[in-house]
């Protein structure tokens, strides 16, 4: 398998993490604590970055080990 296509598999996958997690990673918890009142707490930046760049990281390599799995020879 050459190299240019396991970067290819990689960038879609690591772009696909990246979108998903984005979308379905809060950034903000907002927890209800009786008679109307709610307190909404935030992640700092940097902490979220580093969490939605794991989450796309994990999906790159995971599509690069499943195109060695799928290796159409």
């Amino acid at each position: 398998m050459n190299t240019k296509r396991i970067n290819m598999f990689f960038l879609y996958g690591f772009t696909l993490g990246l979108g998903l997690a984005i979308i379905f990673i809060p950034i903000s918890t907002t927890i209800h604590e009786g008679n109307g009142v709610s307190a909404t707490t935030y992640k700092e930046p940097m902490e979220y970055i580093v969490l939605v760049l794991r989450i796309a990281f994990i999906t790159g390599f995971s599509a690069v080990l499943g195109s060695f799995y799928n290796n159409p020879k």
